[in-house]
């Protein structure tokens, strides 16, 4: 069957936090007002596609049982986790190596927590999706910044290394954090660059946490390699993070996938874990999870299709109206990472002309980090319409 990602779901209305929140009150250090009822929402990473059916259909059939006690996870849930990972990345799995937490977000900070101590350093590389920053600092870790470059030829984001090595080479560094492929900007790592990556943490017993919440989503002619099933070494140096939640646009529902293989640090993930008593999935979180792995792959490859189109139709419609706006390349991810530098507005400039002039409502750069001031985020996963209309309100505002 053909999914329609055309269709418009009025979403106003449904407590959704892309539609409904006031950005009033969500955007901070903001002294002018916002047009909420009339602005396009185009920030936070949530799609605005209706969801896989067979989810739709397993919820309905797990509510209509009519009860809703303590809930272990089942057989067949583990199975289509396991065949997922292993049919879309070639990355062999098992039962035992699996710890699960309600958010990709919950789990980071359940890292930190199991394999720092206080005072220790950690390595994000921005500009990287935000919530890493506290997840350290929140947790008495201190932040060690590997500024990824951004080469201004090919638009496209490169790793220090050498900075890389150096960092990880101080005593104090224990843990890295990944984000494969890389939000907000739409980088699949190649297998060369993870087996650099690796091995240079390995060699200075730093711990990896792989954030791998866009690794299904991975446009064509790319492909995404799970860090931890380069070799052995990296699968027993890895705490790799999955879920159904952006793939499927699940977010609310819950559910997110920690595979662990070494013995030793699933152990003290999951004391951590048992620590703030974060031990259960709810019973809507499994049902939807192993309806979206076990149904799902023709509708994420038919997504992903829409996606990329969405984002040809971007580049060609913003070379039209917006000549000076630069749009980086999309290798994952659902994201479109759009460069305003020529404009030479500050944050504060950019950002106001954004929300009060386009009415539009996207995630700034520079809360991805300093290196990327001058840059917006935009949601691609939402019927075209949206991404024209978002485009033509730009023109009238910068133009």
């Amino acid at each position: 069957m053909a999914y329609d990602f055309d269709k418009i779901v009025n979403r106003r209305g449904t407590d959704s936090t892309k539609w409904d929140a006031d950005p009033n009150l969500f955007i901070e250090n903001i002294d002018y007002k916002i047009d909420k009822e009339n602005i396009l929402p185009l920030w936070i990473a949530d799609m605005d596609f209706e969801v896989l059916p067979e989810i739709t259909e397993a919820l309905i059939k797990r509510a209509s049982h009519g009860v809703f006690g303590y809930t272990e996870m089942s057989d067949k849930c583990y199975d289509a986790i396991i065949n997922w990972e292993d049919t879309r990345h070639d990355f062999k799995i098992k039962r035992e190596w699996l710890e699960f937490t309600s958010g990709a977000v919950t789990a980071a900070h359940v890292a930190v927590q199991a394999f720092t101590q206080p005072g220790d350093k950690v390595i994000i590389q921005p500009p990287v999706y935000y919530p890493f920053y506290r997840t350290v600092s929140n947790n008495g870790a201190n932040l060690l910044l590997n500024n990824l470059i951004l080469n201004e030829k090919t638009g496209k984001y490169e790793i220090d290394f050498e900075d890389f090595e150096r960092k990880a080479k101080d005593p104090r560094t224990t843990l890295f954090i990944l984000c494969s492929p890389h939000n907000p900007v739409c980088r699949v790592w190649t297998r060369g660059e993870l087996e650099r990556l690796s091995k240079i943490c390995a060699d200075n017993n730093v711990k990896v946490v792989a954030d791998e919440l866009h690794c299904d989503l991975v446009m064509p002619g790319f492909k995404h390699t799970p860090i931890a099933s380069l070799n052995d070494e990296s699968l027993n140096n890895t705490v790799t993070i999955i879920a159904p939640s952006k793939t499927f646009n699940i977010a609310g529902i819950q559910a997110t996938v920690n595979i662990i293989a070494n013995d030793d640090m699933r152990q003290k993930f999951n004391n951590a874990l048992m620590r703030s008593s974060l031990t259960r999935l709810n019973l809507f979180a499994m049902t939807a999870m192993e309806a979206a792995f076990a149904h799902g792959a023709k509708w994420v490859d038919e997504l992903i299709n829409y996606i990329y189109k969405n984002y040809e139709f971007l580049v060609k419609y913003a070379s039209e109206k917006l000549p000076k706006v630069k749009v980086m390349p999309l290798e994952g991810t659902y994201l479109a990472w759009l460069d305003f530098r020529a404009y030479n507005l500050s944050n504060y400039d950019l950002q106001k002309k954004m929300l009060t002039e386009a009415k539009l409502w996207l995630d700034e750069g520079y809360v991805f980090g300093d290196v990327a001031s001058g840059f917006e985020r935009v949601v691609l996963a939402c019927p075209r319409s949206y991404i024209k209309e978002a485009i033509d309100r730009m023109a009238k505002a910068f133009n």
